[in-house]
């Protein structure tokens, strides 16, 4: 039998929440069942994880821009779909734009076409809302599964209709802690005997770095032989950097921007951060708990990412609150996190199977 072939449509493959999942899933799904392209929406080059789709024999598709986005999308989705196909499965990570891109797919004979809710989504107001509402409509209409990463995620796309939960699996045994790999690497990056804070995240408004600057600028007060790991690139990361210097904080604060070491720096820590303004989901804290990391988070994090050692907090309380909660910290017994994470349903095999099982629902 051949390969179920499946596109993914989405933004970019760079370094995010969307891409890293589907990575995940590329590196741990049945190859020999499935095969997986992807469509990106940007035609920029050499993303983030291009080495690594291509090593797993993806291709990745994108063209150059049109008079308008709209156009530009439409004629990209029918064009891979006519002369690049045929698909069994259309899979789209966008929002609204689910319900248009699976209307195509469903135009050009895809018979499994899958919608992913991955994020909060927000409509606006007037001919902006009443587009989105439209296309909302289509995903109705046209999804053969509505999936999303979290309730609320799937609640602000979906409305009231049916929806199916996919975990964000990851490797679990990648983030097993060891205390052995957490000495070596502190050593490296020269943490060795201090208090680690770490965080890691698109360095973009809603995940709320100049409070993390702040909260830790006041616990140095407090406990001054302590370091900030930011890991993480975006557009607010000049900025962010020029406030650690005005905060004399440059020998205190160390930006990673997008890395591959993500699992050693959450070897390295003592504690992770996360006070996000809004998250769907947040894939970082879910690594950070695997790691056995204790972690301090805000209230604005779905409840089912909170799963071990997480004290939540109100992003509304005193500064004072949120630094008594991270040195409460300093003296917590690290184990790995990895049993309550797959106990949870965090394990990227699980996720892979469930997927796997979906796309399959398409073959006679």
């Amino acid at each position: 039998m051949n390969k179920i072939k499946v596109l993914h449509v989405l933004e970019t493959l760079d370094c995010g929440g969307i891409e890293t999942f589907l990575m995940n899933i590329l590196a741990n799904i049945d190859r020999n069942k499935v095969g997986f392209d992807f469509l990106t929406l940007s035609d920029k080059r050499d993303f983030f994880y291009e080495r690594q789709a291509l090593a797993n024999g993806s291709t990745i598709y994108r063209y150059k821009s049109f008079p308008t986005m709209f156009l530009r999308h439409t004629l990209n989705i029918l064009y891979t779909l006519k002369k690049k196909g045929p698909y069994d499965v259309v899979h789209v990570h966008y929002t609204s734009f689910n319900g248009w891109a699976l209307f195509l797919a469903w135009l050009c004979g895809v018979k499994v076409r899958v919608s992913h809710a991955h994020v909060i989504c927000e409509y606006g107001h007037g001919f902006k809302y009443f587009y989105n509402w439209i296309f909302r409509q289509l995903i109705g209409f046209f999804a053969t599964k509505r999936l999303a990463c979290s309730e609320i995620s799937g609640r602000t796309l979906y409305g009231e209709k049916k929806f199916e939960i996919a975990k964000n699996g990851i490797d679990l045994f990648r983030f097993d802690f060891s205390a052995k790999k957490r000495d070596v690497f502190r050593k490296e990056i020269r943490c060795d005997g201090d208090f680690v804070l770490v965080h890691c995240g698109r360095m973009e408004k809603e995940k709320n770095h100049s409070f993390i600057l702040k909260l830790f600028n006041n616990l140095l007060s407090y406990h001054p032989q302590s370091k900030l790991i930011l890991i993480g690139d975006g557009s607010l990361r000049e900025r962010l950097e020029t406030e650690a210097k005005a905060l004399n904080l440059s020998d205190k604060v160390i930006f990673t921007g997008i890395t591959p070491n993500t699992a050693q720096y959450l070897q390295a820590a003592d504690v992770f951060i996360f006070p996000s303004t809004y998250e769907a989901l947040g894939i970082a804290l879910i690594e950070a708990q695997a790691a056995g990391l204790p972690c301090v988070i805000s209230q604005e994090i779905p409840r089912e990412a909170a799963i071990v050692n997480c004290d939540i907090l109100s992003l509304g309380e005193d500064i004072s609150h949120w630094r008594e909660a991270v040195l409460s910290k300093i003296n917590f017994k690290r184990k790995s996190g990895i049993k309550e994470m797959k106990n949870a349903g965090f394990d990227i095999l699980d996720t892979a199977s469930f997927l796997l099982n979906i796309y399959e629902g398409g073959r006679v």
